[in-house]
């Protein structure tokens, strides 16, 4: 039995040929990429019904929404909330209304400032003393130059208050 043994372990090993190689991995080449077409394909199809059924419900939901707008349109005012006082009406009519609304008001200017402050903070001007006011005995407040380049000091004195706004008239 040793000799036999010994005499396969000195034999050459087989090797494949290269032609059954190249045949073997163009065999599973293919193969693979049928099977990767086979499936792309139905699954394109597949995508292809259900956009089909989503354009179908999509034209329906269309559909619905101009009957319902059409609707809202051809029928007369409605109630939305009696306690609030809102009633859903067509866009044609409310500017109809609108429009009478605006018509029978006197125009006035749109700004929220009123020429009555402004009139009324010059006399308060005129009426102050052209004497000036003896100079009390305290220093006046000295500021130290500002340096060659930069900006100059802020003043100190403290801005006059704002007019207060006066609520424009109402015209209803």
């Amino acid at each position: 039995m040793s000799t036999a043994h010994a005499a396969h372990e000195l034999a050459p090993a087989k090797q494949p040929s290269l032609f059954l190689t190249v045949v073997g991995g163009f065999a599973l080449l293919a193969l693979f990429l049928g099977v990767g077409l086979l499936f792309l394909g139905k699954s394109a199809a597949a995508f292809k019904d259900v956009d089909a059924q989503r354009e179908t419900e999509r034209w329906k939901i269309l559909e619905d929404v101009n009957a319902a707008v059409k609707k809202t349109q051809e029928e007369g005012p409605v109630w939305v909330s009696k306690e609030k006082g809102l009633v859903r009406i067509s866009v044609e009519k409310a500017m109809q209304l609108e429009m009478e609304r605006l018509k029978g008001r006197k125009p006035h200017p749109a700004n929220a400032i009123e020429a009555a402050p402004a009139a009324a903070a010059v006399p308060a001007a005129a009426s102050a003393p052209a004497t000036p006011k003896p100079a009390s005995s305290a220093p006046a407040p000295t500021t130290a130059p500002a340096a060659p380049g930069s900006a100059p000091a802020a003043p100190t004195a403290s801005p006059a208050p704002a007019p207060t706004p006066v609520p424009a008239p109402s015209g209803n």
